[in-house]
């Protein structure tokens, strides 16, 4: 698995433990904001890969950015993302992207998924890295190394935080 691969498969994580508090009378709208077009491309490809979010979640993915990245031409369209702001759509979650930010102000009112968003999920990290990482036992790995993990990514994600807490605990800072 590369890291677009991970990504994709942590956004999936994300979308099955958002869809199990969605309300189904109306279409929950997302927005993949500034991700690259390996990265959106990994994440609409993991979402038609589970057979739980395929059939939930439509795409509407920038032909001209997404072309060639081997997804199906139902996913693709020509269409701006703010045409998808209010467009109607039979299925659970409409999931859309922009390449950068033109159309972010815009489309303020979806429920944006840039990098910031993923990284901060540090249990959907944890537990999907889990089957790929080297730290298993036996029968996986065990609550001690999944908390050590968790902490070593809330470390990397938090880099100042840590600098400060290292500097408190050998006497640098008070």
């Amino acid at each position: 698995m590369d890291t677009n691969q991970l990504i994709g498969r942590i956004a999936a994580a994300y979308f099955v433990t958002r869809l199990k508090d969605t309300d189904t009378s109306t279409t929950a709208r997302y927005l993949l904001d500034s991700l690259s077009a390996k990265q959106t491309a990994a994440i609409a490809k993991a979402i038609l890969e589970n057979s739980v979010l395929e059939p939930q979640i439509e795409l509407k993915l920038p032909a001209q950015w997404l072309q060639g990245h081997g997804l199906p031409d139902r996913c693709l369209t020509q269409e701006r993302a703010t045409f998808y702001r209010n467009a109607p759509c039979e299925k659970s979650v409409l999931l859309i992207a922009t390449p950068g930010d033109d159309e972010r102000q815009s489309l303020a009112d979806l429920t944006i998924i840039d990098s910031n968003q993923l990284r901060s999920h540090i249990d959907l990290w944890v537990r999907v890295s889990e089957p790929s990482a080297a730290i298993t036992e036996k029968n996986g790995p065990s609550n001690s190394h999944r908390d050590a993990l968790s902490v070593a990514l809330r470390m990397t994600l938090a880099p100042s935080r840590v600098i400060l807490y290292v500097c408190i605990l050998i006497g640098c800072v008070s």
